[in-house]
């Protein structure tokens, strides 16, 4: 009898230890996924002033459109700053998420204005910035998607029994994913 106290009582410490385990392995591919995402966002950010810049010439007697697309880019850097305390923050996503809306609606709208300027988009840099932005954007998409997917997996798994008594016993908590894009929906 007592040997089947000690396998029981072994067999739930270790299914104790690899529901644990795999909770921090959630929590670890959550935070990969959202770096991921993040660096793609950096990379727009950087992308978009190359834009302005090289359409400024152009649309000079529209001022309103590129201070749009350089406000939307300043309150997106601020938000994405601010998520890096706590990437994984839901109010801190929905921030960036809201931002980077905003960011891609005003460059969408930026680039709709090149359209009547044939010569502006046979430039190479222009041309390369608008291809490099719109594969950036692309990126940043699959990258939400997966890390949205990655987040419903850990929630999850927060909420099935057991692994929902050790996610509280240990105080993780679930997170928030990405608010889809202006252009997925």
């Amino acid at each position: 009898m007592f040997w089947v106290g000690l396998s029981t009582a072994a067999a739930a410490v270790g299914i104790g230890i690899n529901l644990f385990n795999r909770l921090v392995r959630l929590h670890y591919r959550m935070k990969s996924a959202h770096a991921r995402t993040d660096s793609q966002i950096a990379r727009r950010h950087e992308l978009v002033p190359n834009l302005v810049e090289n359409a400024r010439a152009y649309l000079s007697h529209d001022r309103a459109a590129l201070e749009a697309v350089v406000s939307a880019r300043h309150q997106a850097v601020a938000a994405r700053a601010a998520v890096v305390q706590d990437p994984l923050q839901a109010t801190a996503l929905t921030r960036v998420s809201l931002a980077e809306r905003e960011l891609e609606a005003s460059v969408s709208k930026l680039t709709g204005m090149l359209e009547k300027y044939p010569d502006l988009r046979a430039n190479e840099t222009v041309g390369g910035v608008l291809q490099e932005l719109t594969q950036t954007s692309h990126q940043i998409n699959s990258s939400r998607q997966y890390f949205n997917d990655v987040v419903k997996i850990y929630n999850t798994g927060l909420e099935v029994f057991p692994s929902n008594v050790l996610a509280a016993a240990f105080r993780f908590r679930p997170a928030s994913p990405f608010l889809e894009n202006a252009a997925a929906q």
